[in-house]
């Protein structure tokens, strides 16, 4: 295994074949697509592809839907429409900079749509998108440049096809960003597993502790108690004892003065 390393100044940049737009920035480019799922699913809108996905908020990211199978709507989560959307800039001094793609969303997508019926289609077209806050607000406008010729078009696509997807198509993309999301789920899973093992390891080893202690502490007090003192004989009952074995409740004797034993036996003798 090795680091990847940082070859050349144009690699430190990382450029990107995808696009992000902050609030009040904007970018001018020529579309090469249609918004129409239809024509898409049939393959012959290849710069287009719509599809539902999922905001993860602790990821701070969005995952495509994966239909049946996605946690998200087990979860009862809503997805949101989204279109993947493949665009030229024939103004960028590098070949690799010249076809980018960008992400809309479901009012974009709208907004575009009414711009193309308007227009009567966008495709080879010129359109500036301006992104207007941060809640996703777009303004679209279609310029009056001259439009791609069909020749252009169908070259332009082709280079999309090849330097860009890949042969894999712009669903290829797609289901390349939703298998990263979801083996990153996946390791979030093993995570929460492995610390709340680690956090019943520490409360039986807490409780293990906690009997050895309180064993600890009653052997001790076992050792400190006393012995038992021996039972009394029990007495009988013209020595003052009861019937049974109980020990006999001391006897209360009223103080005598001295002189008062002597008058008594005074009177004994005379008597």
């Amino acid at each position: 295994m090795r680091v990847r390393t940082v070859r050349t100044r144009e690699e430190r940049k990382r450029p990107s074949v995808f696009m992000r737009l902050k609030a009040d920035e904007s970018f001018r480019g020529v579309a090469l697509f249609e918004p129409d799922p239809e024509a898409a699913e049939k393959g012959e809108n290849p710069g287009y592809f719509e599809y539902y996905d999922h905001y993860d908020k602790a990821g701070n990211t969005y995952v495509p839907c994966s239909g049946e199978d996605c946690p998200f709507c087990a979860a009862n989560d809503n997805p949101s429409t989204r279109a993947l959307t493949a665009w030229y800039f024939p103004e960028a001094p590098d070949a690799k900079d010249q076809i980018k793609l960008f992400t809309m969303n479901y009012s974009t997508i709208e907004d575009i749509t009414d711009e193309a019926e308007e227009e009567d289609g966008i495709l080879g077209k010129k359109i500036r998108i301006k992104r207007l806050d941060d809640r996703g607000n777009y303004k679209i406008k279609v310029l009056p440049d001259k439009p791609l010729t069909a020749k252009q078009q169908k070259d332009l696509l082709k280079r999309l096809e090849e330097e860009v997807l890949k042969g894999d198509g712009m669903e290829g993309l797609v289901v390349a960003q939703l298998k990263r999301q979801i083996e990153r789920l996946k390791a979030l899973d093993l995570l929460e597993e492995e610390e709340e093992e680690d956090e019943d390891g520490d409360e039986d080893e807490e409780e293990i502790q906690t009997g050895t202690r309180a064993a600890a502490a009653g052997g001790a007090s076992a050792r400190e108690r006393p012995e038992r003192l021996p039972e009394r004989p029990a007495l009988s009952a013209s020595q003052g004892g009861g019937t049974g074995g109980d020990w006999p409740e001391p006897r209360e004797s009223s103080p005598v003065e001295p002189q008062q034993r002597v008058g008594e036996l005074d009177i004994r003798l005379r008597g």
